[in-house]
């Protein structure tokens, strides 16, 4: 038991079980003689360093390494997708390359209207047409010319409308110093007539056979005097040229002082251009046509054997005509000719001696009526 006391009481040496006092006196020694601390001697056996191990986030920034879009795949304009397959724009060139109007010339560039149709000049006023064919005819025997407009008959308009639109056309009318001197019509009368017998059949007055048709027809076409002598017997001519010179407001026509005289109707170059200007409007549509179409396919040849080609119809093709001549009453002869030509009335009344023969006369017609321009087509 005493050696166990003993051996209890005996002093025990001090022992290091770690290293850290080791440690701190050597850096201690380190300090004091300048020398840096190694980073090691810092920290402790289980201290991680992070910092060293991983770099933070400012210095490798995670996503940098994930996800680059702008440097890695190339933006649209650079590759686009779609010129491997499909390039339009760079195979079809677009169309400001090629531009439709430097291949194709415009209408300004190439009318095609300034080379078929003339000038705008030659739409002359009738004003300006009288005095040239006054003088082309020159002085032989006495000449009378009126140069107008045709109407044109207005559909859905008003008579107000109407009215001032045939005052315009009347206003244009123009003629020589003779073209209210009254004439004897020879055959123009046959144009009252047919007007009339026409009007009659149109409302109901008359009834007319094929056969009166026909005889109107040519009693215009080959001015057929046999013709007009029986219309005029049967249908009251000298009544026919009353009532037109009231409808189409004739002042200067009346019949012939002699009964069935009918050439000897008288008229004046104004009373006849108002006829035929305002025959469109005046007389019924399906009339107008007729007369004018009879009128259109004038025979060169006269029933009598007497030549027409002579003034409008002679001179200015595709004119809608009738011609008149008669010989002798007073001792003068009498030569006619009116027409119409693409919507102008022409008016050309004569009077030579007899001593003057028929050529003199024609020609000096002639010569008055190609003094008349050629109206432009529309």
């Amino acid at each position: 038991m005493a050696t166990a006391a003993a051996q209890g009481s005996r002093p025990r040496r001090a022992r290091c079980s770690t290293p850290s006092a080791v440690v701190a006196v050597v850096l201690l020694a380190l300090v004091f003689t300048g020398v840096a601390v190694p980073r090691w001697a810092t920290a402790t056996e289980d201290d991680a360093a992070p910092a060293e191990t991983v770099p933070p986030a400012e210095t490798v920034p995670p996503a940098q390494g994930d996800v680059a879009p702008a440097e890695t795949i190339p933006p649209a304009e650079t590759i686009p997708p779609a010129q491997g397959d499909v390039a339009p724009a760079e195979t079809i060139p677009p169309a400001e390359t090629i531009p439709p109007a430097e291949t194709i010339p415009p209408a300004e560039t190439i009318p095609p209207a300034e080379e078929d149709v003339a000038p705008a000049e030659e739409d002359v006023a009738p004003a300006d047409i009288v005095p040239a064919v006054t003088a082309a005819h020159g002085d032989l025997g006495t000449f009378a010319v009126v140069v107008a407009d045709q109407e044109e008959r207005q559909t859905d308009v008003s008579i107000r409308a109407a009215e001032a639109r045939t005052a315009r056309v009347l206003a244009r009318t123009a003629g020589n110093e003779l073209a209210d001197r009254p004439f004897p019509t020879a055959s123009l009368v046959k144009l009252f007539i047919a007007a009339d017998v026409l009007h009659r059949a149109r409302t109901g007055a008359v009834t007319l056979t094929p056969a009166d048709r026909a005889e109107l027809e040519v009693m215009i076409r080959r001015s057929d005097d046999p013709a007009a002598s029986d219309l005029w017997v049967r249908f009251n001519g000298a009544q026919a040229v009353r009532d037109v010179a009231v409808r189409y407001g004739l002042t200067d026509t009346a019949p012939p002082r002699r009964w069935g005289q009918w050439g000897e109707t008288t008229t004046t170059a104004d009373d006849l251009a108002r006829f035929l200007t305002r025959l469109p409007v005046i007389a019924h549509p399906d009339d107008a046509a007729a007369l004018m179409g009879w009128m259109r396919t004038a025979t060169p040849i006269a029933s009598d054997g007497f030549d027409q080609e002579f003034g409008v119809f002679g001179t200015l093709p595709g004119a809608a005509v009738k011609q008149g001549w008669m010989c002798c009453l007073g001792g003068q002869r009498h030569l006619h000719s009116v027409g119409v030509v693409g919507g102008r009335v022409v008016v050309l009344l004569s009077e030579v001696p007899s001593s003057v023969g028929w050529d003199r006369a024609r020609a000096a017609l002639d010569s008055a009526a190609a003094a008349v321009p050629v109206p432009p087509t529309s």
